[in-house]
C-alpha cells in the first residue's frame, strides 16, 4: 500500500529508473507481480514504497549474494595478525563446507530438471464421478483453477480454454481418468499441447459434501503419465485442495515455485463465494460451447452475486457482444476494466484489451495487444489477438506482418489458425486471392489436426473469397460443405452463417426464391441462438430478396422488423442499413417525402459513425429524391458530392452508380453528350468490377439516350441487353422498367399496337409491386398508343388508371408526363384550347426547373396542335424547335418537328 500523500512515479521510464533497470525489463517485472497501476489521466504509475516492498520480497525469496569486500593491506600489528588468522579460519571453514557439500551432492539424488521453456499445457475439463448432477459446474471450475495455478510460471503456457473445449468436441475424447498414447498424440496434433492435465472428482451428498480430486499430468510425446495426485477434503476447502495439489505437481514436474504475487494473481481468476463460483463456471462453459444466450443468463446472475469480480463482467461483455448487444457489452467491459486493479497484469491487460476494442480506442487496444505478446511470445492467443486488433483498426497489412512473425515463432500446431487469421487480414485489404489461398492452407492444416470446426471456418473464408471473385459455383459448394460440418458438430452459429453465405451467393445470381429459403433457414438459426446481429443482417438481406421478387410490402415489413431489432440492441450501424432499406421501398412506391425522411435518418447515423462509404450511398439516394422531385441542380450537386466521397474511399460500385445517375440528370437538363460520356464510364466500370447490375443500369440509360437522339435501333439493342441482364439477376421490377422504355421505342417507331401490348403486360407487375410511378407511366404509354390508334374512349379509360396512380406520386417527371398525355388526349377529343393552355403551363414549369427535354416535348405538342388547327405561326415555331432540338442532340424531337412543316 502506498504511503499517505506519496507522489507516484509516472511512466515506465521513471519506474525503470527507480528499479535500476530498462523500460523493457520493468514491463516484464509487472508480469511477475511488480505493483503497477493505470490511471485514466496519468497513465502508468507506481509508488516507490510499493516497488521497494516488492523488491524486498523478491530478494528474500531469491537471496542476492553481496559483493566480496576488498582485503586490507597488513600493517604487521598483532591486531592485523589476529584479523588475518580470523580470515584464514573463515576461508578454511568455507573450503571445508564446500567439500562437505560436494561430498553430499555426490550421493544425494538431484531434483528433477526444470522443463525446457516454454511448453504447452492443456487442462481438460474434469470428469464428474459422483451421482450428483448439480456438481457438473465443478468440471469447468476445477479446470480453470488448475490451469491458472500451473500457468504461474513461464515454463508452462496453458492452451486457451476455448481451444481445449473445441478440441474435446472435435476429438470426442473418451471419459477416462487418463488417456492412451494414441489419444495423447491426437490431442497434441490438434492443440500442440506437450502436456495434458486430466482429472476426475467425486462429491458426496450434502451436508458433508466431501470431495475427492484425482489428477494426472501426461506427456503427449511419450504417452507416459508423468505425475499424479489424489486430494480429499470438503467443498468449502476446494481452493486449498487445488493449491496443495498444484504445488505437488509443480514439484514433481521440476517447476520453479512462483512468487507470492504470482500465486495471489492465479487465485483471483475465480469468484470468492460458492454460488458465484458455480454461476461463473456454468457461464464460461456455455460461452466456450458458443451458446452465448445461456452464458449470458448465468453470467448475469454471477455479477449480481459478486459485483466486484472483474472477470465475470468481461465474460458477460463477450456474451453480450456475441448476442449483438454492443452497448451492453461496452458497459460490462467498462465495469470489468474499472474492477481489474487487484488482478494480475496479464488478466488486467486482457480485460483492458476487450474494453478498448469495444470502445474503438484502437491506439490503446493495439498497445495492450502488443505488450501481451511481448510478455508471452510463446502464447499463440496473444499473437492472433494482436493481428485481429490490427484488422479491426483497419491495419490489415500490419496484421499480415504480425502473422509472418508468429509463423516463425510458434509451433506448427498453431499454423491453421494463423492461416485463418491471415485470410481475414487479406479480406480486410481486399486481396481475395490471398484470402482464398490462406484459407485453403488453413483447411488443409486443420484436416491434418483432426480439427473439423477450424476446417469449416476455413471453408467459409474460401467461400467468401470465391464469392467476392464471382466464382459462384465454388462459393456455394464450399459454404455447403461448411454447413454440413457445422450441422454435424451442432455448431449453430457457424451453420447459420453458412446458410447466410449460400443465400447471398444464389440471390446474387438472381435465384431469389432459392435465396429466400436459405435466408429463412439462417434467420431461424440466428433467432434460436439469440444472435441479434445475425437476425438484423439476415432480415435486411431477406427484405432485398422480397423486393427483387416484386413484393415491396413484404420487403418493407422485413426492413422495419430489422430496424426494431437494431434499436432494441442499440446497434446504430445496422439500424442505418435497415432505415435505408425502408427508404428504398418507399421510393419505389412513389412516396418520396417519406423516403427522404428515412434516407436522412440513415445518413445522419453513417455520418456520426464516420462511415464514409455508406455516407456516399445515402447522399446518392437523397440526390435521387431531389431529382425525382424536380430539383435537378440540387440533385446534380449531391451526386457529385457522393461521387467524390466514393472516390476518396475507393468504393468502385459507388463510383459506377453515381456516374450513371449523373448521366441521367445531365440528360434531363439537355446535356446529352455529357450524359452519354458518364453512362459509358459506368458501363466500362461495371464490366471491370464484374457488376452486372451496374452494366444494366448503364445500358438502360444509354437506351433512353438513344431514344431521345432518335436512334431507335440502337435504343432497342441497349434496352434488350439491359432486360436480359436484369432477368438473369431475377430483378423483375428493374427488367420491367427497361421493357417500359422498349414500349416507348415501339410507339416512336410507328408501332402503337406493340407499344400498347408491352405496356399492358408490365402494368400489372407494377401494380402488384405497388410501384405507383412506373404503373402510371405504363398507363401513359397505353393512353398515347390508343390515342394514336384512334381509340379515344379506350384511351380515356387508360388515362383514368394513369391518373389514379399519378395522384399517389410525388415524382415531377411522372406528373409532367401525365399532363402531356392528358393534353394530347384532350386535343384528340376536340378540346384543343384546354390542351394548348395546359401545354403552355407544362412548358413554363419545365423551363423553370431546367427540364429541357420536357420543355421541348411541350413545344412539339404545341406545334403539332397548331398545324392541325392551321394556326399561322406554327411553321415558324416548328422551324425554331427543329433547330434547337438538333443543336442539343434531341434527334427524335427534331425529326418530328420537321414533319410538322
Amino acid at each position: 500500500m502506498a504511503l499517505e500523500n506519496e507522489e507516484p512515479l509516472r511512466g515506465w521510464k521513471a519506474i525503470g529508473k527507480h528499479m535500476h533497470c530498462s523500460v523493457k525489463t520493468a514491463q516484464r517485472h509487472e508480469l511477475k507481480g511488480m505493483p503497477v497501476h493505470r490511471h485514466e489521466v496519468l497513465g502508468v504509475i507506481a509508488y516507490r514504497s510499493e516497488l521497494d516492498a516488492w523488491r524486498k520480497t523478491i530478494e528474500e525469496q531469491v537471496p542476492i549474494p553481496s559483493a566480496p569486500s576488498s582485503v586490507a593491506v597488513s600493517s604487521g600489528s598483532p591486531r592485523g595478525a589476529a584479523r588475518r588468522r580470523k580470515k584464514l579460519w573463515v576461508v578454511g571453514g568455507v573450503v571445508c563446507m564446500l567439500g562437505i557439500i560436494l561430498l553430499v551432492a555426490r550421493f544425494w539424488p538431484a531434483p528433477p530438471p526444470l522443463l525446457p521453456e516454454p511448453q504447452k499445457l492443456a487442462v481438460l475439463e474434469f470428469r464428474n464421478r459422483s451421482s450428483r448432477q448439480d456438481a457438473r459446474w465443478l468440471s469447468t471450475f476445477l479446470a480453470e483453477l488448475y490451469s491458472a495455478e500451473l500457468g504461474t510460471t513461464h515454463a508452462l503456457v496453458p492452451v486457451a480454454a476455448e481451444v481445449v473445449a473445441r478440441m474435446e468436441r472435435e476429438l470426442s475424447l473418451p471419459d477416462v481418468a487418463s488417456f492412451s498414447a494414441d489419444t495423447l498424440r491426437r490431442i497434441r496434433r490438434n492443440t500442440g499441447a506437450d502436456w495434458v492435465a486430466v482429472g476426475t472428482y467425486s462429491l458426496t451428498e450434502a451436508p458433508e459434501s466431501q470431495i475427492r480430486l484425482q489428477v494426472a499430468v501426461q506427456d503427449t510425446r511419450s504417452g507416459e503419465t508423468r505425475v499424479s495426485d489424489v486430494e480429499v477434503g470438503t467443498e468449502s476447502t476446494l481452493s486449498e485442495l487445488v493449491a496443495r495439489s498444484t504445488a505437488l505437481l509443480r514439484t514433481k514436474l521440476g517447476l520453479a515455485e512462483p512468487s507470492g504475487a504470482q500465486l495471489l494473481a492465479s487465485r483471483l481468476v475465480v469468484p470468492k463465494t460458492l454460488d458465484a463460483q458455480r454461476l461463473y463456471a456454468e457461464g464460461i462453459r456455455e460461452l466456450r460451447l458458443m451458446n452465448a444466450k445461456a452464458a449470458e443468463e448465468f453470467l448475469q446472475k454471477a455479477v449480481r452475486e459478486e459485483p466486484a469480480f472483474a472477470l465475470a463482467h468481461t465474460r458477460l461483455a463477450e456474451a453480450w457482444r456475441s448476442l449483438g448487444y454492443g452497448a451492453k457489452a461496452t458497459e460490462e467491459a467498462r465495469l470489468a476494466y474499472e474492477l481489474s486493479g487487484p488482478l494480475g497484469p496479464e488478466d488486467a491487460f486482457i480485460i483492458e484489451a476487450t474494453y478498448r476494442e469495444l470502445t474503438k480506442n484502437w491506439d490503446r487496444a493495439l498497445e495492450v495487444a502488443r505488450r501481451l505478446w511481448d510478455f508471452a511470445p510463446a502464447n499463440a492467443e496473444y499473437a492472433l489477438r494482436l493481428a485481429q486488433v490490427q484488422i479491426g483498426a483497419g491495419k490489415g497489412n500490419d496484421a499480415l506482418t504480425t502473422l509472418a512473425k508468429a509463423e516463425k515463432a510458434l509451433p506448427a500446431s498453431d499454423r491453421s489458425r494463423i492461416e485463418l487469421t491471415r485470410a481475414l487480414a487479406a479480406e480486410s485489404i481486399g486481396d481475395f486471392k490471398m484470402e482464398r489461398t490462406a484459407a485453403q492452407r488453413a483447411a488443409s492444416d486443420a484436416s491434418a489436426q483432426e480439427a473439423p470446426l477450424v476446417r469449416a471456418e476455413a471453408l467459409m473464408r474460401q467461400a467468401w473469397a470465391s464469392y467476392s471473385m464471382a466464382d459462384y459455383d465454388a462459393a456455394f459448394q464450399l459454404a455447403q460443405q461448411a454447413q454440413s460440418t457445422f450441422s454435424a458438430m451442432k455448431e449453430r452459429a457457424g451453420e447459420a452463417q453458412a446458410f447466410k453465405t449460400m443465400a447471398d451467393v444464389v440471390d446474387d445470381q438472381g435465384k431469389h426464391e432459392d435465396g429466400k429459403k436459405l435466408y429463412e433457414s439462417a434467420l431461424s438459426l440466428f433467432r434460436e441462438i439469440g444472435d441479434q446481429t445475425g437476425v438484423a443482417v439476415t432480415l435486411n438481406s431477406l427484405a432485398y430478396a422480397y423486393k427483387d421478387l416484386g413484393d415491396l410490402a413484404g420487403a418493407k415489413k422485413l426492413f422495419e422488423e430489422s430496424v426494431a431489432v437494431c434499436r432494441q440492441t442499440s446497434n446504430r450501424g445496422r439500424e442505418a442499413y435497415a432505415l435505408n432499406g425502408v427508404g428504398i421501398v418507399l421510393w419505389r412506391q412513389g412516396d418520396l417525402v417519406s423516403a427522404q425522411q428515412f434516407f436522412e435518418q440513415s445518413l445522419g447515423i453513417f455520418h456520426d459513425r464516420a462511415d464514409r462509404a455508406h455516407e456516399a450511398t445515402l447522399l446518392n439516394n437523397l440526390a435521387i429524391i431531389a431529382e425525382h422531385q424536380g430539383h435537378l441542380e440540387a440533385a446534380y450537386a449531391r451526386y457529385q458530392e457522393s461521387l467524390n466521397l466514393a472516390k476518396n474511399v475507393g468504393d468502385q460500385s459507388g463510383i459506377a452508380r453515381n456516374l450513371g445517375n449523373l448521366g441521367e440528370v445531365l440528360a434531363k437538363k439537355g446535356e446529352l453528350a455529357s450524359a452519354k460520356a458518364r453512362l459509358n464510364e459506368q458501363l466500362a466500370l461495371g464490366k471491370t468490377i464484374r457488376e452486372p447490375r451496374q452494366e444494366a443500369y448503364a445500358l438502360h440509360g444509354l437506351g433512353e439516350l438513344a431514344l431521345a437522339e432518335g436512334q431507335l435501333d440502337a435504343a432497342r439493342k441497349y434496352l434488350k441487353e439491359a432486360v436480359s441482364l436484369r432477368n438473369q439477376k431475377g430483378e423483375k421490377g428493374l427488367a420491367a422498367e427497361s421493357q417500359l422504355v422498349l414500349a416507348k421505342v415501339a410507339f416512336q417507331n410507328g408501332q402503337p399496337a406493340e407499344a400498347f401490348q408491352i405496356a399492358q403486360s408490365i402494368a400489372g407487375e407494377f401494380e402488384r409491386e405497388k410501384e405507383t410511378d412506373f404503373a402510371a407511366q405504363a398507363y401513359i404509354v397505353m393512353v398515347e398508343a390508343q390515342t394514336a390508334q384512334g381509340k379515344p374512349e379506350a384511351a380515356m379509360g387508360a388515362y383514368e388508371r394513369a391518373e389514379f396512380f399519378g395522384a399517389q406520386s410525388s415524382d415531377f417527371a411522372v406528373r409532367i408526363e401525365l399532363r402531356l398525355a392528358k393534353a394530347r388526349l384532350d386535343a384528340a377529343t376536340g378540346n384543343r384550347v384546354a390542351a394548348m393552355k395546359e401545354l403552355e403551363r407544362v412548358r413554363a414549369e419545365a423551363d423553370s426547373r431546367g427540364f429541357l427535354q420536357y420543355s421541348l416535348e411541350a413545344r412539339l405538342a404545341l406545334a403539332e396542335f397548331a398545324r392541325n388547327s392551321h394556326a399561322e405561326n406554327y411553321t415558324t415555331d416548328a422551324t425554331a424547335l427543329q433547330r434547337e432540338a438538333t443543336a442539343k442532340g434531341f434527334g427524335l424531337i427534331a425529326r418530328r418537328a420537321a414533319s410538322t412543316k
